[in-house]
């Protein structure tokens, strides 16, 4: 019996305008009706991965790649790289002839060196800064686009005790707490409310969800996940265009007939 559903964002359970559809509320509602307890997994933000919490009513959620878990608008978890981390890394960051923008994720406030959000977009707040002389904070997260593959192996290198992260398709590249991962934080939660993996269905299309969905009973790959996702899943839905995450939990975990009555 599934008691806990969770899923990733961005190409999984949102559309690709960003958005959520409907019928994928109306499901996520009949979830909570039936006391499963719901959650978000993503790499964004903390900023712009709350708005998305409340827009579905989930109970919990976990972002910044795991680094943040939220439970009902209030943080309670948040694991960072050090100061001196953060300096040296964001340094060397700006130092990279490829680099095109530097975003720092802190327990409270954002950092950028780039002016492209602007109201309403939940970065808008963030502090500019040009990040030459590094920056003395703590950090969840260092986000970087870095448009040569050689450099980001260079910054890899160098420091050794972060974890990074690349992003299908993309020169976006994540650095952040070394054992910090979506798969940790998620343990933490079931632990919490004292449910066992089994009873834990998941979603996901990128590599970094292949631990997510490994740890549940019931791991679930979206239509357009990356093949390697797809093999490790337990079964495939539609596309995120489709409302694969929305429609396979109506007809196999809510155990309806694929056909929604609302």
């Amino acid at each position: 019996m599934i008691k806990m559903i969770i899923t990733d964002l961005d190409q999984t359970l949102l559309r690709d305008d960003g958005t959520v559809s409907d019928y994928t509320r109306k499901v996520w509602q009949a979830c909570k009706e039936q006391g499963i307890l719901t959650g978000i997994a993503t790499a964004r933000l903390q900023a712009n991965g709350v708005h998305i919490q409340r827009d579905l009513g989930a109970d919990f959620l976990i972002c910044s790649n795991g680094s943040k878990v939220v439970f009902k608008d209030r943080l309670i978890e948040c694991e960072t790289l050090k100061e001196q981390t953060v300096r040296d890394l964001t340094k060397a960051l700006h130092k990279l002839p490829s680099q095109k923008e530097i975003l720092v994720e802190g327990e409270s406030q954002i950092y950028i060196n780039t002016h492209r959000f602007a109201p309403p977009h939940p970065l808008a707040e963030a502090v500019y800064t040009d990040f030459s002389m590094g920056l003395r904070r703590k950090a969840c997260q260092i986000f970087a686009g870095i448009e040569s593959e050689k450099d980001a192996e260079e910054i890899r290198e160098k420091f050794p005790g972060c974890r990074c992260i690349h992003y299908r398709d993309s020169a976006r590249y994540a650095f952040l707490p070394e054992l910090v991962s979506k798969e940790r934080a998620i343990v933490r939660v079931l632990k919490q409310f004292g449910i066992l993996p089994s009873q834990m269905a998941a979603f996901g299309d990128d590599g970094g969800d292949k631990e997510m969905l490994a740890l549940s009973g019931l791991g679930v790959a979206v239509g357009n996940a990356l093949p390697e996702v797809k093999e490790a899943a337990d079964a495939v839905t539609g596309t995120n265009e489709e409302d694969g995450v929305a429609r396979f939990i109506w007809k196999e975990i809510l155990k309806n007939d694929g056909k929604a009555t609302f």
